[in-house]
């Protein structure tokens, strides 16, 4: 949800926010920044707590903000494999079926190879540049931009998704049913 509160509805909730003494994650534009009550930003961040520097330092952050994370990604992995493994069992000749297995678990090797590819080559292009993006200290690296990055590599998949499954949909639909008939 985006909100944009009065300045002091923002203040307002700032100080509740911080009164509460409970971890919270808070996104704000930058231009929003002095209206907060003096010194919140300091108290409120690990800038302020002088955990910038101290990369040995833990964050006062609890492991249960990862659990929604890691559930919808399980979830999502769980939904997707069993897609994958009936399309290459049923889609595949009978002759054929323990090669479509094969090029089904492929599939996974190949995506973590061209994973780790990937994060290499942006590890050694940032790296030169100045700062990784994939620094040991979170708060000095640039993840976000990363999952910026891996967010247009699915919409570019999502558009040649789009644009194959239009010009092969309804004939290859229409083949595989043909075939699938005794």
């Amino acid at each position: 949800m985006v909100a944009s509160p009065r300045p002091d509805e923002l203040r307002e909730l700032a100080v509740g926010l911080e009164a509460s003494g409970a971890p919270f994650l808070w996104s704000l534009r930058e231009d929003s920044w002095p209206l907060l009550p003096p010194g919140f930003l300091d108290r409120a961040t690990s800038t302020g707590s002088g955990l910038v520097y101290q990369p040995k330092t833990a964050l006062p952050m609890s492991l249960w903000w990862m659990v929604p994370q890691y559930v919808l990604f399980g979830l999502s992995d769980v939904f997707a494999m069993i897609g994958l493994q009936e399309f290459f069992y049923d889609q595949v000749p009978d002759a054929l079926r323990s090669l479509g297995l094969a090029f089904f678990l492929s599939i996974f090797g190949v995506g973590h190879l061209f994973s780790s590819f990937i994060i290499s080559a942006i590890h050694g292009a940032t790296k030169k540049s100045g700062a990784s993006w994939f620094s040991n200290n979170l708060n000095h690296a640039h993840l976000d931009y990363f999952y910026w990055l891996l967010a247009r590599f699915c919409a570019v998949e999502l558009a040649a998704f789009v644009i194959v499954s239009r010009v092969a949909g309804p004939a290859a639909a229409g083949r595989s049913r043909s075939r699938r008939r005794p």
